[in-house]
C-alpha cells in the first residue's frame, strides 16, 4: 500500500439520527464547568462510542444491519456527583434522535448521541473480515467486537461470511488483506479434524482463499483462526498449533496482574510491534490487559520443548515454515510460541498469526477503555493489516 490504511471514523459512516448542539446551562449565567458534567464512556450494545467533550457529541459506531431501534446502554460513566437522563440497561430507540443530558447541582450539560451505520464501499472491498455467522449481529460478542472494530476503522472494509466467499457471493477483486478472528466458547481443539468440523464453512471456502493469497492477498489469523493455516497449505509440516486451550466468555477469570508476551529476539523492529504503549523499561514486552481484567485466556499456540516436536524455535521455524514474532518465557527458558508470520514467497502473501490467549477483544465486564494496555490489541491489529497489505 502507498497509504495507511486508517482514517477519521466520521469519513466512514452516515448519521442516522440528528446532531444536536450541547449546551451548558446555570441558573444565574454560565460558569466554569470543570469537567463536572462530563461523560467519561458511553457504548451501545458493548460498543464503544467515541466521545468529543468540545462539542458534546458521542459516536457510537455500528453495523448496516444494527437494529436501531431497540440498542441497549450498556456503559455510562460520568464525572463524580453527576447524575445523567439514561442509565446503563436502558433499551432506546435510536431511529429517533437522542439526546443525554448530564446534571450536577444546577448545571447540566445536553449531549448528542449519534448512531452511525458504516456505508458500503463503492466497488470491490480493499479489506474482508471473514466469519462463519451469516452476518455482523449474529457474531458472538468476542468476534463482532474486532469485526465492529474493522469495519469502524478500517477504509474500504466489509464483512462476509465464509459462505458467501464460497459461493462467489463476494467481490475479491480488489482484496487487500483478509482477516479471521474465531472464537469458540470450548477453546479445547483436541486435533484439525475437530477444527475443521467445527469450522466447516472456512474449510470449504479453502480454495477460494488460497487463491486470494497465491496472488499476493495478505492473512492475518487470530485467535483460533491461527490453525487455518493449515488448511491454507502454508504450513510446511502441515501442523496445527499444539498448545490450544479457553474459558467461555462468562468465566470468573480476572487478571491479577498485567498480561503480556515477549517479543522474539531479533523483532523488535518489526512493523507489528510500531506505536506499541510500552510498559515503562519493558521495551521487549507487549502488553494488552492491565489487573483486573475479565478474560477468556482463549490460546493456540506453538508448544516447544519437551513433549512438543519442536525442541527449540529455531526448529519450529526450519520444520513448519514460520517466523516466530514473539515468545513465552518460563524460569528463563521459551516455552511457547503465541504470536508467528508466514513470509512471503514468490507471488504469496503474508500471513500474520496471534494466537496468544492476551489478544482479547471483548470483556463481559463491558468498556475497557480505562484499560491502559487494552488499546494494543487494537493497535497490533492495525498493524498487521497494514503490515500484510502492503505491495
Amino acid at each position: 500500500m502507498k497509504h495507511n490504511i486508517f482514517k477519521n471514523v466520521s469519513g466512514l459512516f452516515i448519521a442516522v439520527s440528528l446532531l444536536l448542539s450541547g449546551s451548558c446551562t446555570k441558573d444565574g449565567g454560565s460558569m466554569d464547568l470543570d469537567g463536572e458534567t462530563d461523560v467519561l464512556s458511553f457504548a451501545l450494545n458493548g460498543i464503544e462510542g467515541e466521545i468529543d467533550l468540545r462539542e458534546a457529541v458521542v459516536t457510537v459506531p455500528v453495523a448496516p444491519d444494527c437494529d436501531l431501534s431497540a440498542m441497549t446502554v450498556t456503559a455510562l460513566e460520568l464525572s463524580e456527583g453527576a447524575e445523567a437522563s439514561m442509565e446503563t440497561g436502558d433499551v432506546l430507540d435510536f431511529t429517533l434522535p437522542r439526546t443525554l443530558r448530564v446534571t450536577n447541582g444546577d448545571v447540566y450539560m445536553d449531549y448528542s448521541i449519534r448512531t452511525m451505520v458504516r456505508t458500503d464501499p463503492a466497488g470491490a472491498p480493499e479489506f474482508i473480515f471473514a466469519g462463519l455467522a451469516a452476518s455482523v449481529e449474529d457474531l458472538n460478542p468476542e468476534e463482532r467486537a474486532a469485526a465492529v472494530w474493522m469495519l469502524s476503522n478500517v477504509e474500504n472494509s466489509v464483512y462476509a461470511s465464509f459462505g458467501d466467499i464460497a459461493s462467489g457471493l463476494v467481490d475479491l477483486s480488489g482484496c487487500k488483506a483478509v482477516w479471521w478472528h474465531y472464537h469458540n466458547d470450548d477453546g479445547n481443539f483436541g486435533s484439525e479434524s475437530v477444527f475443521n468440523e467445527r469450522a466447516a464453512a472456512a474449510v470449504s471456502a479453502a480454495t477460494v482463499m488460497k487463491s486470494l493469497l497465491d496472488r499476493g492477498t495478505g492473512f492475518v489469523l487470530t485467535r483460533y483462526a491461527v490453525l487455518y493455516a493449515a488448511a491454507l497449505g502454508i504450513a510446511s509440516d502441515g501442523a496445527v498449533p499444539n498448545n490450544c486451550w479457553g474459558d467461555p466468555e462468562t468465566a470468573e477469570y480476572v487478571t491479577s496482574e498485567p498480561w503480556s508476551f515477549t517479543i522474539a529476539e531479533g523483532q523488535a523492529g518489526h512493523p507489528l510491534y510500531a506505536g506499541i504503549d510500552f510498559n515503562d523499561g519493558e521495551s521487549d514486552k507487549v502488553y494488552t490487559c492491565d489487573a483486573g481484567y475479565r478474560i477468556s485466556n482463549s490460546t493456540a499456540q506453538w508448544f516447544i520443548g519437551d513433549w512438543s516436536s519442536y525442541e527449540d524455535v529455531p526448529a519450529f521455524e526450519s520444520r513448519h515454515g514460520a517466523t516466530a514474532l514473539s515468545v513465552n518465557v518460563n524460569n528463563g527458558e521459551t516455552s511457547s510460541v503465541p504470536v508467528w508470520e508466514y513470509p512471503s514467497t514468490g507471488s504469496r502473501g503474508k500471513v500474520v498469526c496471534i494466537g496468544s490467549g492476551c489478544y482479547d477483544w471483548y470483556s463481559p465486564d463491558g468498556d475497557a477503555s480505562a484499560d491502559r494496555y487494552h488499546g494494543n490489541v487494537a493497535k497490533l491489529t492495525e498493524n498487521a493489516l497494514n503490515y500484510v497489505s502492503k505491495e
